[in-house]
C-alpha cells in the first residue's frame, strides 16, 4: 500500500472530531507551533512547559496537544490526510519512520546530533540522516510498591515465573491484591506485554527475520508459551477483570494502594507522586519461566522521537523550540525533574531525584547491561495493534494458547512487507 493511501484512513471517522487553526500564524502575528504528542498522563506538564517557552519566546504560540495512544496513529493519519499536520509529531522510529518518511525533516544538522546515546540513532536513521531528536529513554516492567512486599516477607524481586508465583501467593497470604492488569485497551499489550517473548529471543532481529521469510513460527517458538503463563498468572490474581480496567484505573489502583504491582513505565511516577508523593515505589523483571538469567532484565528502548513536519511553514520556528527542549536549563528541567524521563541525550545528566525512584533504576537496569529492547518498533504497521487484539480475547477465553499464537501468525503473514 502506497504510503498517501496508508495516510488517508478514517478521515470522515475522526475529521469533525479535534479543532486546529490551519494557519501557520496566529491572530496576534505570533508564529504558531503546533505539537500533537501521545504522553497523554503528561498533559497538564506539556501544557506548562508551553507556556514557560512561550514566556522566553513572545513571538511563537506553542501549542500542544495530548491524544491518547491507542488513537494516536489514525488521528495522526487523519490530520495529515486533512491538511491539519502538526508541526512536530511523535515517531517511534524503524517501522513508523518508514512509513512516515515522506514527511519527515532532516535534522541531521542540528546540535544536539551530536549528542545522541548510541542506541537511539539506529531507530531514527536513513541513509545516514537523523530524522527525529529521542525525547527519552523509557523503561518498563513490573512497577511495585516496596513496602507492601516487605509488609509480606519479600526480601528479593523474583526473576523466574516459579519465584514471581510465591511473590503472589504471600501477598494474597498478607491481604495484599497482588496486582491489576489493563486489558481493556489493545497497546499495553500489543507494545509491552507482547514484546516480552520477542525481546527474550536470543537474537531478535533475527527472530523477525524468520518470521518474515516464513522458516520461523510463533507457536514453534516455546518462549511464547512460557510467556503465556505468566500472562495467565496476571489474569488469575488481577484485583479487577482485565478487560474492564483501563490505563488511568490501573494507574490508581497502584496508586492508591489497592494493588501491589502493575505492569507499568517510569513514564507513570508524575501521576504516582501526584496521588501518593511518598510512596516506594520500584520496578523489577517479568518473569517468564525459570531460567533466571535471561528474566534478571527490564525493556528499555528510544520509546519515541520528536520529528518535525518537513511540509510545515513553521519548521524553522519548531526546530529552534526542540533546541530550547533540550540545551536550556529550564527545558532540560521539564524533560527531567516534570516529565520524569530519562534523556536520550548525552549532554542531560538527571539525578536520581530528577528522574525519580523508577526512572533511577532503569539507569540502574540498563548499566548493568540488563535492559532489553523494544522490538515492536520493527514490527509490520498494524501488528502491535493485531496483537494486542489477540491477547484480549485470550483474556476474554475467546481464544486459548494455540489458538492466540494462530491468531498472531495469521496477523504478521497477512501485515509484513513482502
Amino acid at each position: 500500500m502506497e504510503k498517501r493511501k496508508v495516510l488517508a484512513v478514517s478521515v470522515g471517522v475522526l475529521a469533525g472530531c479535534f479543532i486546529l487553526q490551519s494557519s501557520a500564524f496566529a491572530d496576534e502575528g505570533k508564529t504558531t507551533v503546533k505539537v500533537v504528542q501521545f504522553k497523554t498522563e503528561l498533559s497538564e506538564q506539556m501544557n506548562d512547559m508551553a507556556e514557560a517557552y512561550m514566556e522566553e519566546h513572545p513571538d511563537v504560540d506553542l501549542q500542544i496537544e495530548s491524544i491518547i495512544s491507542e488513537d494516536y496513529d489514525t488521528v495522526l493519519k487523519t490530520r495529515f490526510a486533512n491538511g491539519e499536520a502538526p508541526d512536530i509529531f511523535n515517531n517511534q522510529g524503524y517501522q513508523n519512520m518508514t512509513l512516515w518518511s515522506e514527511y519527515l525533516e532532516d535534522l541531521s544538522d542540528q546540535p544536539w546530533v551530536d549528542e545522541m546515546v548510541d542506541t537511539s540513532k539506529e531507530g531514527i536513521s536513513m541513509d545516514g540522516k537523523i530524522y527525529g531528536l529521542p525525547l527519552y529513554i523509557e523503561g518498563y516492567g513490573f512497577l511495585y510498591n516496596k513496602d507492601y512486599f516487605e509488609q509480606a516477607g519479600i526480601t528479593e524481586v523474583p526473576t523466574t515465573l516459579d519465584e514471581f508465583k510465591e511473590v503472589v501467593q504471600k501477598l494474597e497470604d498478607a491481604g495484599i491484591s497482588p496486582i491489576s492488569v489493563n486489558g481493556a485497551e489493545w497497546y499495553p499489550n500489543g507494545l509491552f506485554l507482547a514484546n516480552i517473548p520477542v525481546a527474550s529471543q536470543d537474537d531478535p532481529n533475527k527472530f523477525l527475520e524468520d518470521l518474515n521469510n516464513g522458516t520461523e513460527t510463533f507457536r514453534d517458538n516455546q518462549l511464547f508459551y512460557d510467556w503465556l503463563d505468566l500472562v495467565d498468572v496476571m489474569k488469575e490474581h488481577a484485583v479487577t477483570d482485565p478487560l474492564s480496567v483501563d490505563f488511568s484505573g490501573v494507574v490508581s489502583d497502584f496508586a492508591t494502594g489497592k494493588v501491589a504491582m502493575i505492569m507499568g513505565l517510569n513514564g507513570y511516577q508524575p501521576m504516582i507522586d501526584d496521588v501518593a508523593p511518598d510512596m516506594n515505589v520500584g520496578i523489577m523483571p517479568m518473569p517468564i519461566n525459570n531460567d533466571s538469567e535471561m528474566n534478571d532484565k527490564i525493556y528499555a528502548s528510544v520509546s519515541t522521537y520528536w520529528c518535525v513536519n518537513k511540509e510545515s511553514k513553521s519548521k524553522e520556528a519548531a526546530k529552534e523550540f526542540l533546541n530550547w527542549l533540550v540545551s536550556s536549563e529550564t527545558g532540560q528541567r521539564y524533560i527531567t525533574e516534570e516529565f520524569g524521563f530519562i534523556p536520550g541525550l548525552k549532554n542531560i545528566t538527571p539525578s536520581a531525584e530528577q528522574v525519580g525512584e523508577i526512572g533511577a533504576e532503569i539507569q540502574e537496569y540498563s548499566n548493568a547491561g540488563k535492559a532489553a529492547g523494544w522490538e515492536f518498533q520493527k514490527y509490520p504497521d498494524g501488528v502491535t495493534t493485531e496483537f494486542g487484539n489477540g491477547v484480549q480475547m485470550y483474556y476474554a477465553g475467546e481464544l486459548d494458547k494455540d489458538g492466540l499464537l494462530d491468531y498472531f501468525q495469521q496477523c504478521w503473514d497477512e501485515l509484513k512487507t513482502e
